[in-house]
């Protein structure tokens, strides 16, 4: 996976731009969705068995895991429920989307530097986190 391997280490939040936007596009209930805002989660992404798992924590307690091979549809658990996605590579850039008709929901990750930019768009809404490597 040597495509990869820029994204692999470990990850400080630095900033999010319009995640209250996003989340309210996406349904998330107001109380939930102050609470992620406020989070200042750190990302680790590392390889394990054939696939790339990205494991986000906050305060030592995981918050949001995906582990998937490439190209391959995925079954992930998010903290609203089950989703199936699909990650490839395009450009140099980690992405995921759904899987299955309605689910338009699609991350962009792109290393610049030191820095990691995820950019989360629902319909025509995109919010933007911003990680520095550690």
């Amino acid at each position: 996976m040597a495509a990869v391997d820029k994204f692999i280490g470990k990850w400080e939040f630095v900033r999010h731009d319009n995640s209250e936007a996003l989340f309210a596009e996406m349904g998330i209930p107001e109380q939930a969705a102050k609470m992620m805002v406020a989070a200042k989660p750190h990302l680790e992404v590392y390889e394990e068995d054939g696939c790339l798992v990205l494991k986000e924590t906050n305060h030592s307690a995981t918050t949001h895991f995906e582990k998937f091979k490439l190209d391959e549809p995925t079954e992930i658990t998010t903290m609203f429920g089950k989703r199936e996605i699909i990650a490839t590579l395009e450009d140099g850039k980690l992405v995921t989307r759904g899987n299955k008709p309605g689910d338009d929901l699609v991350a962009i990750r792109e290393v610049d530097g030191d820095q990691l930019v995820v950019k989360v768009t629902k319909k025509n809404t995109t919010g933007t986190c911003f990680f520095k490597k550690i």
